[in-house]
């Protein structure tokens, strides 16, 4: 959209316990290279167990530098995104 990159992630805890401090890093897609700034409508949540979220970033397109933007999901106690 317009020098833009607007992407949506979509978690979901399917496990039995709460996942805790779950966080998005928007990242260039090669390199993995940290994209700054990124705007998030959230971050660092807290899924209860069946809960899901959807997250919008947006990101310069001339901050990712001729990649495509991906994010990287992490989490205190969750190892990634389902």
């Amino acid at each position: 959209e317009g020098g833009v990159w607007i992407l949506e992630t979509k978690l979901r805890n399917p496990e039995r316990a709460p996942a805790v401090m779950v966080r998005l890093t928007a990242v260039r897609e090669k390199t993995g290279d940290r994209v700054l700034p990124a705007l998030y409508s959230d971050n660092y949540v807290t899924l209860m167990p069946g809960e899901s979220i959807a997250i919008r970033t947006e990101v310069q397109e001339a901050d990712c530098r001729g990649e495509r933007p991906a994010i990287r999901v992490g989490g205190f106690n969750s190892s990634g995104a389902e």
